[in-house]
């Protein structure tokens, strides 16, 4: 944009600059300026952009000044506010901050009203833009808390729906059949009498464990659920649990493998044996009656594994992003049992509560394997 009279023009715009009253105003001004010519040569900087420059910037081309990804488009707003007349305002960064600066380039005229040059002011607005940048984080955040709490909501209402469903068969059961014993007991034989009080008894038992854990589940979505975690002998809590649970059938179903370098692991005994419990208890659930369960105890790596094995029903690969959620008893047979489908759901947290995990692995009709891990540390022989 140079011409000829560029010598000229610098002279007018030095003699406009000159003059009291501009030159007062302009350096009174809190913004940056600087009067450039049509090439973007400083000619004159105001008092605040001299406090700010480590030297004498006149003679330097202010687009130089800036970091290479805005030249381009500042040098195109100076050539369109020369050539149109018009005020252009952009965005830069300068090469010595990481501040964020908007920046106006409008043409400066003489008193006939030509472009002799070109005025450009800057303005800090670094903490505008954090502020824009909080405000929006906020935004976000209180759009995902709004959307939490809709989905915790929902949560809610399915929760209670769910429990108030499953409340009911078993109520349903143990009113039904005592009202009939109450009602019909003189017209009933022994035989009759005791089939009634087996099935409420089993509704009370189903009743007791949905009871239960909904309010462990209750326990564990709240702050105030711990647990304790304590060196025990994982060994020895595996071979009680499966004894137990072998006495409570006629055939000893259940075989354990335990290798005897398998040290202690810290966690929550109890805790434990509620997660084997409930592994325990599916693998012979969903296994035919005959069927061996194979609980194996050992060191992997750097963990100590308890590893269930059944030769069970299977579960489908579309079922497994379910697995772990509450009230969710995936395939035909399973969704038919009388679980409450809080299992797994709550053996996960607990094994997560004690910084261990569960993993399963299962083929349909072939069986299922659940692995408990806990962290631990490798043996070595002296």
């Amino acid at each position: 944009m140079s011409d000829p009279d560029n010598e000229s023009s610098t002279a007018q715009i030095d003699r406009l600059i000159r003059s009291i009253d501009v030159r007062q105003f302009i350096d009174q001004m809190p913004d940056y300026i600087v009067v450039t010519d049509f090439d973007g040569i400083i000619l004159y900087i105001n008092r605040t952009s001299d406090r700010m420059a480590d030297r004498d910037m006149r003679g330097t081309n202010v687009y130089d000044l800036l970091r290479p990804e805005y030249r381009s488009g500042a040098r195109d707003a100076g050539l369109r506010a020369a050539a149109e007349g018009t005020t252009q305002n952009f965005e830069t960064m300068s090469l010595f901050s990481d501040r964020i600066w908007t920046q106006t380039v409008a043409p400066l005229l003489d008193a006939s009203g030509v472009a002799i040059g070109l005025i450009q002011t800057s303005r800090d607005i670094t903490p505008l833009r954090e502020a824009q940048q909080v405000l929006a984080e906020q935004v976000v955040a209180e759009q995902h808390l709004n959307s939490e709490l809709r989905r915790i909501d929902a949560m809610r209402t399915e929760f209670v729906a769910k429990v108030s469903h499953d409340l009911r068969t078993p109520i349903t059961t143990v009113y039904g059949f005592a009202r009939t014993l109450l009602d019909r007991c003189d017209e009933l034989d022994d035989a009759q009498r005791l089939r009634m009080i087996d099935l409420i008894a089993s509704g009370a038992d189903r009743l007791n464990d949905l009871v239960g854990d909904t309010l462990l589940v209750s326990q564990l979505e709240s702050a105030e659920f711990s647990v304790s975690m304590e060196p025990f002998d994982i060994v020895g809590a595996t071979r009680s649990l499966c004894a137990q649970m072998n006495g409570l059938s006629p055939e000893d179903r259940i075989t354990l493998n335990a290798g005897e370098d398998v040290p202690d692991v810290t966690g929550d005994r109890q805790r434990y044996e509620q997660v084997l419990a409930n592994v325990l208890g599916n693998a012979l659930k969903y296994s035919a009656p005959d069927a061996r369960v194979e609980v194996t105890v050992a060191i992997d790596h750097d963990s100590v594994t308890v590893q269930v094995a059944d030769q069970g029903v299977g579960i489908s690969p579309d079922d497994f992003p379910r697995l772990f959620q509450k009230f969710s008893q995936v395939g035909e047979q399973r969704a038919s049992s009388s679980g409450t489908g809080l299992g797994l759901y709550i053996s996960k947290a607990l094994m997560e509560a004690q910084h261990g995990s569960i993993e399963i692995d299962s083929e349909v009709s072939v069986g299922t394997t659940v692995t408990l891990r806990f962290p631990g540390t490798r043996q070595t022989s002296s």
